[in-house]
């Protein structure tokens, strides 16, 4: 697939987060595993950074056990023939350490070609401000 258009990359954008979603939840992280580039640069919500090994190390020892997982891309843009980011919302239900979390972010992920294949470069996730609430007059 080209990301020559924005159609293509949302299409791919789509494709790619949910694909990597469904790997987070089902616990198989030998295929979250291929979907991260070695040089990932991974920045959780809580502002705390894991590489590749770091995060799936987390992962394998059941620090980090992803139960839910909803992406929804926003927005995308191509960076060249090899490479776009992303943009978009997540809502995440999470066992991190011992403590069962509900989150919702917003999220911003760069993914790169590498060996002709998609592999996550970056990835950014901010907690979602509350909506503003509108006082009915």
């Amino acid at each position: 697939m080209t990301t020559n258009t924005l159609d293509n990359v949302m299409e791919l954008a789509i494709s790619l987060e949910q694909r990597r979603a469904a790997a987070m939840v089902s616990g198989d992280i030998d295929d979250f595993a291929v979907m991260l580039s070695h040089n990932l640069s991974y920045v959780h919500s809580s502002g705390l950074y894991d590489s590749r090994e770091s995060l799936l190390q987390k992962l394998r020892d059941g620090i980090i056990l992803y139960r839910r997982a909803e992406a929804t891309v926003e927005s995308a843009m191509a960076l060249g023939a090899n490479a776009f980011m992303a943009r978009g919302t997540l809502e995440l239900d999470a066992r991190v350490g011992s403590a069962e979390r509900q989150m919702q972010s917003i999220y911003l992920v760069v993914w790169l070609r590498e060996g002709g294949a998609w592999r996550l470069v970056g990835h950014q996730t901010t907690s979602q401000p509350p909506q503003e609430k509108t006082i009915a007059s």
